[in-house]
């Protein structure tokens, strides 16, 4: 509630505020309480307003709170997302309890509610998804990793001494870091090769975005110099290529200079030994990983040989892992790490090209870090890559032979074909196509594992993949089951997963079975779930039961064996006797009962909250006066307690005689008043202190779910005389008073309510509300004006006063000399 706490007398210099003011101090007059009294009106007015914006507010407040309890109301027992809807028939059916009978009664469950026999008499087959195993094509593993054989000639391996970093400043705000590494600089033996690798390695940057305008490497005898847009230089240089070039530590030249003098060699040659001495490899096993050094040189710095090294290195890892990693092979044939069946290994090193390996990094399984250039070296077809219907004329040139399609997508001209590549125009792009859905375009650098990602992310195809690292394959999993699950794989799919890069064509399988309903026999049908809907009731297969099995080519091969020569259903069914599995229904008395007390319970709170809300007059003090507000002079020097307490008096009646509420009352009860079903299962309507209510007896409503459960199900779901079901009409109240999506109810639209956000704030009674805070700011102001203009004016009487005073004072010191 709005207060212009302050006004009061409990302060002498609140009145003033901020104003710089002496009160009364020549006049002797209590100038505050002067302009106090001036302007009690104003806050009488204001006192008024805001009690009447805290009455709206209250009663906002009230009727909100009938709003939530008519929508948690409807959302529990007339939602068709609640699992407590008593408005659908759906619930009464999934309250029912499915027993199963006969020999393989454990075969075949059943949930929901039919007025048909439904018998199984034989399952075949379950349904199933289609699915597909594979390893890699053309990648085989016998999960052990190959160490390989080293080569002789790596012993004395030639290695650049100008590999490093420079950074080159174009400016004093701008530069660039290039890398040299040992592949940029293999056979640079001058500085004309060093200024090409460094244009190169600024044009590489500058593509990227790495820095703006222009620098270049000029070369010139053994000198390099650098022109720039602004002034260049070398800001940083480290590596190999700061000592060849004879720079000093924290130097920044302004070019690069090699002295023939020195004699420091562009190549050094250094040995096997050299390169892998000190480096670490890691083994992980299972998921544990334990690192070992490679010793190279011994403890009176003489080399090792290959042998000797590995050697070593066998005899730490065969004891760190009790033998469980074998490491197999001498210097000869190469080296080899091995692990059990069932178990996973993986090696990495930044020395395992050194050592033989692939690459750095290498597993017992197929490594999904790998590229598709690596997995499918030579194999990768550019037809895959071929774009189908080009129209030419919509093209437009890129350069040389590159074009762009009205999509944007970067095509490459070969003769008189199209073929799909990357922004850069140098690689193709790939399509993998699962069920004829493409699911990408990669190339050849695009990963294993990217591809998975795009598999399983894809929702046309219909397929989940996964990978076990154990068995080292793929499975490929439909989402449907049954014959309209499928897997296909051509192209890039099937060269890398079909068998032999052949097409990969698998159909699920329907769910074949033999079935009576109402004494008709149905053999070898088939659905594609293995749970599916036989009038009302809901039959899960869960094994298969019954003899199929047959060796005449004339039979019908899913025909069940013990019926299939019989011609009439009856003796079709006698015949599978007690191997026919059958089912009986009851109602979950107990879910029934505890459903409908609660919405007995939940309705009588809601009613009553809305019979008090409108039928309640309000509380009158003694005097015969009502409760009002407190104003802010009224509540200083009262307690909390006090405070809560009076508006507890205050807030009673404020609804009274509202005639949306007590329409709403009487259309709720009215829904229950005419159902005399209610009555013959346990519900009865009790009229007590003019409140309308629901009583349910317990030991009748169990009594009638037991003998007939569908008369408790029609009291709920069953149409009256104005065609509408009793949740049906009660729904109909609900939404039409306190629907909070769509057409907002008619209590939404007076209050709004949090449970609808956009009536917060244009509620009738928002507006309203919002209207008196309008008002009160405008006598607010207009008593702001008011108590500035005394404040003026006293404060000028003061002056003059003072002034006086003064002047009196200077007469009387001039009068006393006589």
């Amino acid at each position: 509630m709005t207060s212009i706490n302050g006004l009061g007398r409990s302060s002498m210099s609140s009145i003033y505020g901020n104003r710089n003011v002496i009160s009364g101090l020549a006049s002797g007059m209590d100038t505050e309480a002067m302009i106090e009294n001036a302007i009690a009106g104003y806050k009488m007015k204001i006192s008024s307003l805001q009690q009447k914006q805290t009455k709206v507010t209250w009663q906002q407040q009230a009727l909100r709170s009938i709003i939530d309890k008519l929508a948690d109301f409807s959302q529990k027992y007339t939602s068709y997302a609640s699992s407590t809807n008593l408005l659908s028939s759906s619930f009464f059916n999934s309250s029912v309890k499915v027993s199963t009978h006969g020999t393989y009664a454990d075969k075949v469950s059943a949930t929901g509610k039919t007025n048909s026999t439904v018998q199984i008499l034989g399952v075949k087959q379950l349904a199933s998804a289609a699915t597909y195993k594979s390893k890699l094509n053309g990648v085989t593993s016998d999960g052990s990793i190959q160490l390989g054989k080293v080569d002789p000639s790596q012993n004395n391996i030639t290695v650049s001494n100008l590999t490093g970093s420079l950074t080159i400043a174009n400016g004093d705000s701008a530069s660039v870091t290039i890398e040299l590494t040992e592949e940029d600089m293999a056979g640079v033996t001058d500085m004309a090769g060093l200024a090409d690798k460094i244009n190169a390695k600024l044009e590489e940057a500058k593509k990227n975005g790495g820095y703006k305008g222009e620098i270049k490497a000029v070369h010139s005898g053994n000198t390099i110099t650098f022109t720039g847009t602004n002034n260049t230089y070398i800001k940083s240089i480290s590596g190999k290529i700061r000592d060849t070039l004879d720079i000093e530590s924290g130097e920044k030249p302004a070019k690069l200079s090699y002295d023939e003098n020195a004699k420091k060699p562009w190549e050094s040659k250094v040995t096997w030994a050299d390169q892998v001495d000190g480096k670490e490899i890691s083994i992980t096993l299972d998921g544990v990983t334990k690192r070992f050094t490679l010793n190279a040189v011994d403890e009176k710095g003489n080399e090792l040989d290959y042998a000797d090294v590995m050697d070593g290195l066998k005899k730490e890892i065969e004891s760190a892992f009790n033998k469980k990693v074998t490491m197999e092979g001498d210097s000869s044939t190469g080296w080899k790490l091995g692990v059990a069946a069932g178990s996973t290994l993986s090696v990495s090193s930044s020395v395992g090209k050194l050592l033989g390996m692939d690459s750095n990094n290498e597993t017992s399984y197929t490594n999904m870090n790998k590229t598709l250039g690596e997995l499918l070296e030579g194999r990768l077809n550019k037809e895959w890559a071929k774009a189908d219907q080009v129209d030419a004329s919509a093209l437009t040139h890129v350069k040389d032979d590159l074009y762009k399609d009205k999509n944007g997508n970067m095509l490459k001209k070969e003769g008189d074909s199209y073929y799909r590549v990357n922004d850069e125009g140098n690689k193709y792009l790939y399509d993998f196509k699962l069920n004829g859905k493409t699911i990408g375009s990669f190339t050849e650098d695009s990963t294993l594992e990217s591809v998975i990602s795009a598999i399983n992310k894809n929702s046309e195809a219909g397929v989940d993949v996964s990978f076990s690292k154990i068995s080292n394959e793929f499975q490929f999993t439909s989402r449907e089951t049954g014959s309209q699950g499928k897997i296909e794989m051509k192209g890039l799919a099937a060269e890398l997963f079909g068998k032999a890069g052949g097409d990969v064509e698998v159909e699920g399988k329907d769910a074949i079975f033999s079935m009576a309903v109402n004494g008709k026999v149905f053999d070898g049908i088939s659905r594609s779930g293995n749970t599916f809907d036989v009038d009302g009731l809901q039959v899960s297969l869960k094994g298969t039961f019954g003899d199929y099995v047959t060796n005449d080519p004339n039979d019908d091969p899913n025909a069940l064996n013990v019926i299939e020569k019989l011609g009439k259903d009856e003796d079709k069914i006698k015949a599978v006797g007690d191997n026919a599995v059958s089912f009986t229904t009851a109602a979950d008395s107990v879910k029934i009962v505890d459903t409908i007390k609660k919405f007995a319970e939940d309705y009588n709170a809601m009613v009553k909250e809305i019979k008090d809300a409108y039928a309640t007059l309000p509380l009158q003090k003694s005097n015969g006066a009502s409760y009002e507000p407190l104003t802010s002079d009224e509540l200083e020097g009262m307690s909390e307690t006090e405070i809560k307490n009076y508006e507890e008096k205050a807030k009673q009646g404020l609804l009274f005689g509202d005639r949306d509420l007590s329409n709403l009352y009487n259309q709720l009860t009215n829904s229950f008043n005419s159902n005399t079903a209610l009555k013959k299962i346990g519900i009865e309507v009790s009229y007590s202190n003019g409140l309308s209510t629901l009583t349910v007896n317990e030991e009748k409503l169990r009594a009638a779910l037991d003998s007939d459960p569908e008369q408790v199900q029609e009291a709920f779901t069953s149409a009256a005389g104005n065609g509408k079901t009793m949740m049906e009409s009660m729904k109909e109240t609900l939404d039409r008073y306190g629907s909070v999506v769509g057409t907002k109810g008619i209590l939404v639209e007076r209050a709004g309510s949090p449970k609808a956000a956009s009536t917060l704030l244009t509620n009738t009674m928002q507006k309203v509300i919002d209207n008196f805070e309008t008002q009160i700011q405008k006598w607010t102001d207009k008593m702001t004006d008011q108590v500035d203009r005394y404040t003026r004016q006293f404060s000028q009487l003061e002056q003059l006063i003072a002034q006086m005073n003064a002047q009196s004072s200077s007469l009387s010191g001039l009068m006393g000399g006589f």
